[in-house]
């Protein structure tokens, strides 16, 4: 489990600036910038350095914890009689068991999503979690706005 924490945080470490970019290059269009990704990395960097870069990083590690409720749904799940008494076989009785577990844990850690993703779309050179969760409840919907677009 540790080893897979810490491999999940080095690929999110070192992933984050690129999703980054990928999000601002998709939401560019909206403010009818047609940047390359050069101009935007120079514009990104401009805003706050380096740092710009790995806004949202401290909540995606913490969403890594989904890999932590994963598994031990998935195995309580899989392990119920109650495929056995609907004769269901093994192999699709796993894959129920799994699809299950992972709708149960996504939904979990859904709201870390919602506060990483606006992070990373607020255009000030500071910005802390706790600030953006506040805002997202205060506005208008409340504390379901946390869970805003999870059918998707």
């Amino acid at each position: 489990m540790v080893i897979g924490f810490s491999a999940g945080a080095i690929a999110t470490i070192s992933t984050n600036p690129l999703w980054m970019l990928r999000q601002r290059m998709q939401t560019e269009l909206l403010k009818n910038k047609r940047n390359s990704y050069y101009s935007l990395t120079k514009e990104l960097y401009a805003e706050n350095g380096i740092r710009t870069f790995f806004r949202g990083t401290t909540v995606t590690l913490a969403k890594n914890i989904q890999m932590a409720l994963l598994l031990p749904l998935f195995e309580r799940i899989n392990d119920h009689d109650i495929w056995k008494k609907w004769n269901i076989s093994p192999v699709v009785a796993t894959g129920i068991s799994a699809a299950t577990a992972k709708i149960i844990a996504s939904t979990g850690v859904y709201p870390l999503d919602v506060i990483r993703t606006n992070i990373r779309f607020v255009e000030r050179k500071k910005v802390t979690i706790s600030e953006v969760t506040r805002q997202i409840i205060k506005s208008p919907g409340g504390v379901l706005n946390l869970f805003r677009g999870i059918g998707w």
